[in-house]
């Protein structure tokens, strides 16, 4: 049958609203939509009801460990990569904000993936990819299946580690007590900081910055440190959360007795299946995704996992359905993720941005500790809901120093476009806070009269703006002219001073309210106007007052800031931002122990 519609298909609603309560809502609506499918599965099929009721007790016996008939669920969202972790930490927490019983979600890892499409051997530092499995592990050939791929990794992880046996009850306590040992920093993490930095991977400009080398290495070795707990972290999840031992046996228990079922024979031939297989080689290669949507509808359960539809073409779910003649029911829209939403856009990637997943190593470098509570937050909330608080203090400022680098590196541009202009006064303030950080003294008288003399015959015009760059060339220019080339200004030095010794006080010190009411000065100010360009910082400061529902709790976040609307705009990420970022949260960090 023709589809003319697919739009009447789709629960549009959950364009505009993903919070939970909708989501739930969803998962009810195909419920409704699909109780029937015994009946009509046993009259398209010449199937006795009798027969299908059984295999539905017998399937909710193997997977669940119980005969109860309440509603139940199947999750396809977890996949074996590392990369992915954080959207699946995301989906855990709201998967157990639907109104199932603990014992009623059913999670099938995605491990029969071939390892060449989905690269669980890969993590990304912004724009930079690399094979982690060598890097660390000194593993070149990668493994055919995610499965095959996850198994190695947890022996590697182990002789990385020099342990018999891994207890993941505590294998993050272990790792700390590894990294708190310097043996352990020399003989296994520093080769790695090293190759990293040879690689140049972060790409800092430690002119600009004045950066010291033993600063960078300590960058360094935070990724490294990242990378490792990430693992761990994956491993984890897998091994304690997900149960994928318990898991993935059951489950290939269950397709085992599906296919002893002679019944079922009318139902696999409608799907293109045949029972005469080798089971295992089935599960590695073939059609996994018709067996497990055939579980799905046999057993009752509802479905939690993507399923893409496109604009004029069904989703999985219902590719099937429509084989086996039962009626569709609603999918989510295309490009739409319901439990593990995108939390993150690139707007350098136009079209494609709001579909782009930002690598889980790089939410780590750029978000730090605060990474758990945006998941916690954003599971309540969804993506479109606008932004959400409260945040603790030290997370709001961790999203202030991702919004000041962003804001930073196009308001550098900017001056030197010269598109951003200063007044006479800003611009002899800058040329004396140059001075006064080079010469830790003050200034020298001789200079001083150098200033003033070049303030009254160049910057005549009180009611003029002046381009940085182009002034300081010529104040460069006066001082050549002078007979004293050596006091010169350094355009790069003069950046970073701006940049790091006014603005970022300025930014961090400042009220926030002051900052609102764009009081900061005019430096300051000018920069905030840039930020506004790029239409983050309005998003932090316009919802400073409001009350915003987190959970069951009804929580004022007067005087909050860090609120984030979703999905969070981050510009273009490259490793040369995120080296920033994690450069000025170490700066920011050091002088709040001052």
């Amino acid at each position: 049958m023709a589809i003319e519609n697919f739009d009447s298909l789709r629960a549009n609603y959950l364009k505009d609203n993903l919070r939970y309560k909708n989501y739930l809502e969803f998962l009810k609506e195909r419920r409704e939509q699909s109780k029937a499918d015994l009946e009509n599965l046993a009259q398209n099929f010449n199937i006795p009801l009798e027969k299908l009721q059984q295999i539905r007790t017998d399937i909710r016996k193997q997977l669940l460990s119980t005969e109860d008939k309440d509603y139940a669920a199947i999750t396809t969202t977890f996949h074996l990569l590392p990369w992915e972790l954080e959207y699946y930490l995301l989906a855990k927490k709201r998967i157990n904000l639907l109104d199932y019983k603990p014992t009623h979600i059913f999670d099938i890892p995605i491990g029969y993936m071939q390892s060449k499409d989905e690269k669980p051997h890969q993590l990304t530092i912004g724009d930079r990819s690399f094979n982690y499995l060598e890097l660390i592990f000194n593993v070149k050939k990668v493994p055919k299946t995610s499965y095959e791929f996850y198994l190695l990794l947890k022996e590697e992880f182990k002789k990385f580690l020099d342990l018999e046996e891994v207890d993941f009850s505590n294998l993050k306590e272990i790792v700390d007590g590894l990294f708190a040992n310097q043996q352990f920093i020399n003989s296994k993490i520093k080769p790695i900081c090293n190759h990293l930095k040879s690689k140049n991977l972060l790409r800092l400009n430690k002119q600009e910055l004045r950066i010291r080398d033993n600063a960078i290495d300590k960058l360094y070795e935070d990724i490294v440190k990242e990378i490792i707990y990430l693992i761990v972290d994956f491993l984890v999840f897998f091994e304690n959360d997900i149960k994928i031992n318990e898991k993935r046996e059951k489950f290939l228990k269950t397709v085992k007795y599906l296919f002893s079922q002679e019944d079922l024979r009318p139902i696999f031939n409608a799907l293109g299946l045949s029972l005469n297989v080798n089971i295992d080689d089935f599960l590695a290669f073939n059609d996994y995704g018709k067996i497990i949507f055939l579980i799905v509808i046999l057993g009752g359960f509802d479905h939690i996992g993507a399923e893409w539809p496109e604009k004029d073409k069904l989703g999985k779910y219902n590719l099937i359905r429509k084989s086996l003649g039962l009626n569709l029911i609603t999918e989510v829209p295309p490009n739409t993720f319901a439990e593990r939403f995108l939390l993150f856009s690139e707007s350098s990637l136009s079209s494609e941005a709001n579909f782009k997943l930002v690598d889980s190593l790089t939410l780590r470098l750029l978000f730090s500790e605060a990474m758990p509570s945006i998941t916690y937050l954003a599971s309540f909330q969804g993506p479109f809901t606008g932004t959400f608080s409260p945040l603790a203090k030290e997370h709001r400022d961790i999203i202030r120093i991702i919004d000041f680098v962003s804001t930073y590196k196009l308001f550098l541009q900017e001056i030197k476009n010269g598109d951003i202009k200063f007044s006479n006064k800003m611009l002899i303030d800058i040329i004396k806070k140059y001075y006064e950080t080079v010469f830790k003294g003050g200034i020298k008288e001789m200079l001083k009269n150098k200033i003033e003399e070049f303030e009254k015959n160049y910057l005549t015009d009180n009611n003029l703006e002046y381009d940085l760059f182009f002034s300081i060339e010529q104040f460069n220019k006066f001082l050549n002219e002078s007979g004293i080339k050596d006091y010169s200004i350094n355009l790069p030095l003069l950046m970073s001073i701006i940049l790091e010794n006014e603005i970022f006080n300025a930014y961090f010190k400042t009220d926030i309210q002051r900052l609102v009411s764009k009081e900061g000065g005019e430096l300051l100010n000018k920069f905030l106007a840039t930020g506004r360009k790029i239409k983050r910082l309005e998003n932090f400061f316009e919802h400073l007052n409001d009350k915003q529902l987190v959970g069951n709790q009804d929580e004022n976040t007067t005087m909050m800031f860090g609120g984030i609307s979703l999905p969070f705009n981050l510009q273009t990420i490259d490793s040369d931002f995120i080296g920033l970022v994690m450069h000025f949260r170490r700066k920011l960090m050091f002088e709040s122990r001052l």
